[in-house]
């Protein structure tokens, strides 16, 4: 979890900052709040309780296949697309557990 967390830094900076920004995470705007949703998405990778099937881009309405992670512990879904070379890259974080389940 640590090696992802830190190869999707700037991917993480910049959608989390970005949906915080539009009002969309429960988070204060600014460094502070990005970095307490980046702890909640690392909290949620450490402690997952239930990750989904790969859900097609169809289904998600997207340009990629996406795998949802839930943990009870942080009560937050972590969005992962799934790449063509089986890797994995930070989607988005969702309060709460995604209706996806």
């Amino acid at each position: 979890v640590g090696r992802f967390m830190l190869s999707q830094a700037k991917r993480l900076d910049d959608k989390l900052g970005a949906k915080i920004g539009q009002g969309r995470l429960p988070f204060t705007p600014g460094k502070a709040g990005t970095e307490s949703a980046k702890k909640v998405v690392q909290e949620t990778l450490e402690h997952p309780s239930q990750i989904s099937d790969v859900l097609s881009s169809e289904v998600v309405s997207g340009q990629y296949n996406i795998v949802h992670i839930y943990s009870e512990t942080s009560n937050s879904t972590v969005s992962l697309r799934v790449l063509e070379n089986g890797k994995f890259e930070f989607d988005t974080l969702i309060p709460g557990k995604s209706g996806k389940f």
